[in-house]
C-alpha cells in the first residue's frame, strides 16, 4: 500500500514539472519589466544570489546559472525508526521516536549525520551526498514482544544526476530581482552499506551486514521567492528488485540566505528501504522506515 502511494506521489510531482504553455520551449517564461522600470544586470546579491557573472538578468537564464555554481551541505537528521531486520533467521522490531533519536545522539553520540556537495551549471546539475545513521541504545529492539539487545547501522552514498525541465520566473521587480519556481528530474545510484547484530542474553550474539546499489529515479520542486526564502519538495524511488526489493526517499525543507554564500536550511525527511536476502542461517532482512527532521548548514561557492 506504502508503495503504492509513494508511486502516485511521485507521479504527480513529476506531472507538476512538465511546462505549460505559457512558457517558452526552452523554459524560460515571456516576461517583461514592469512598467516604467528598466531592467538591470546585477552582480551577485542578497536579493539575487543565484545571479553570478558575467553579468545576466535572472531571468534570462532557465535555471538560473550562468556559470558554474556549488553547494557544500553539512546536516543533522534525528529520525524515529519503524520496521524490522531479520539476522540469521532471528526477527527483531526496530522501533524509535524522534525523542529518542535526540536523546541518543546527545547522550550515547549515535550518529545521524548527512553531507552533500552539489554542483549545477545551466540547465544540468549533479550531487554527491552520504548519509549515516547508527542505533543501539536509542531504539527498543524487540523480540517476540520481549525487550532484547540489538545494533542497527546504515551507510548510504548517493550520485546522481539533474535536469531542469523548466524554470517559471515570477514577475521582476525594478531591481532585477525575480522568484522562481523550478522543476527537475534526475536518476542515479545509491549505495548502501547495512549492519545488523543481536546480543540475546545468556545467548550467543549474531550479526550480519549486506551492501548493494538501487537505481534511482526522482523529481524535484524548488519554489525560490527571490529573497532570503526558498523552498524544495523532492522525493524519488528505486531498487526495482536489482538492489533492494524497493526503496523510496521524501525530503521537504525551507531555507534561509543569510548571505549569498551562507544558508540554514530545516526540513523532514523520510528513506525506506525494503531489502531481503538468503535464508535460513543466512538469512538477512532489513525493512525499516526513517523519518523525522534535519537541520543543515550550506556554504555556496
Amino acid at each position: 500500500m506504502k508503495q503504492t502511494i509513494l508511486i502516485l506521489a511521485l507521479a504527480l510531482t513529476a506531472a507538476c514539472a512538465l511546462p505549460s504553455d505559457a512558457h517558452a520551449q526552452d523554459g524560460r517564461a515571456a516576461i517583461e519589466a514592469p512598467s516604467g522600470c528598466e531592467p538591470v544586470r546585477l552582480e551577485r546579491s542578497p536579493c539575487c544570489p543565484e545571479v553570478c557573472p558575467p553579468k545576466c538578468l535572472p531571468y534570462d537564464v532557465p535555471c538560473g546559472t550562468c556559470c558554474w555554481q556549488w553547494e557544500l551541505s553539512i546536516a543533522a537528521w534525528f529520525p524515529a525508526s519503524d520496521g524490522r531486520m531479520n539476522v540469521r533467521g532471528r526477527e527483531v522490531d526496530v522501533d524509535s521516536s524522534i525523542s529518542e533519536g535526540i536523546e541518543s545522539f546527545i547522550d550515547h553520540g549515535e550518529s545521524f549525520f548527512q553531507g552533500r556537495i552539489k554542483g549545477w551549471y545551466g540547465k544540468w546539475g549533479f550531487r554527491l551526498a552520504g548519509q549515516f545513521v547508527t542505533y543501539a541504545d536509542g531504539v527498543s529492539f524487540r523480540e517476540g514482544g520481549a525487550g532484547i539487545d540489538a545494533e542497527a547501522s546504515l551507510n548510504m552514498w548517493q550520485a546522481d544526476v539533474s535536469y531542469c525541465i523548466s524554470k517559471c520566473p515570477l514577475e521582476p521587480d525594478c531591481n532585477g530581482c525575480t522568484g522562481s519556481i523550478a522543476y527537475e528530474v534526475f536518476a542515479g545510484i545509491r549505495y548502501f552499506d547495512i549492519e545488523g547484530e543481536i546480543d540475546p542474553a545468556r545467548l550467543p550474539g549474531v550479526q550480519r551486514s549486506r551492501d548493494f546499489v538501487d537505481p534511482i529515479i526522482g523529481a524535484r520542486v524548488t519554489y525560490d521567492l527571490g529573497n532570503r526564502w526558498m523552498f524544495d519538495l523532492e522525493g524519488d524511488i528505486g531498487g526495482f528488485g536489482i538492489g533492494s526489493d524497493f526503496s523510496w526517499s521524501l525530503r521537504a525543507s525551507a531555507r534561509y540566505r543569510f548571505t549569498d554564500w551562507f544558508s540554514l536550511e530545516g526540513g523532514w525527511k523520510a528513506l525506506d528501504i525494503d531489502y531481503a536476502d538468503g535464508s535460513g542461517a543466512n538469512r538477512f532482512e532489513w525493512d525499516v522506515l526513517f523519518h523525522g527532521p534535519y537541520l543543515a548548514f550550506n556554504f555556496n561557492f
